[in-house]
């Protein structure tokens, strides 16, 4: 603490400090902080998910269950140029991020379990 901070100021209750930004500015958001999307400059940040917000977790098990019966079949792609295989990740990259779901399906069944705490999909 320093003499210019009112304790005031810190003894505030955070739900009410919360309450009060969101009044002041319409959003919870700290004009301060660069929002996720945002926080590579130009280069647009993948979206995420917060497995922790139970509507985003029902979301995203329904969209897994999508695809319990489906299979896949993959080949290798060899000798192409820099500029072309860059295009390709730049391309992946979008993709991921529009299939996640499915990626995640994949991976659970590849190693029976993703991540800490791995999301039980109920996939064979």
């Amino acid at each position: 603490m320093d003499d210019k901070t009112p304790i005031e100021n810190l003894v505030k209750h955070p739900v009410e400090a919360l309450l009060a930004l969101r009044q002041s500015q319409g959003c919870f958001a700290n004009p301060k902080i660069v929002l996720p999307p945002h926080i590579y400059g130009k280069r647009k940040n993948s979206r995420g998910l917060n497995l922790n917000a139970q509507v985003q977790l029902q979301a995203l098990m329904a969209q897994l269950e999508t695809f319990r019966d489906k299979t896949w079949q993959a080949a290798p792609i060899i000798d192409t140029q820099v500029a072309e295989r860059a295009k390709c990740l730049e391309r992946v990259a979008d993709l991921f991020e529009e299939n996640m779901a499915e990626l995640i399906v994949l991976c659970s069944r590849e190693g029976n379990a993703i991540g800490v705490g791995a999301i039980p999909c109920g996939c064979p």
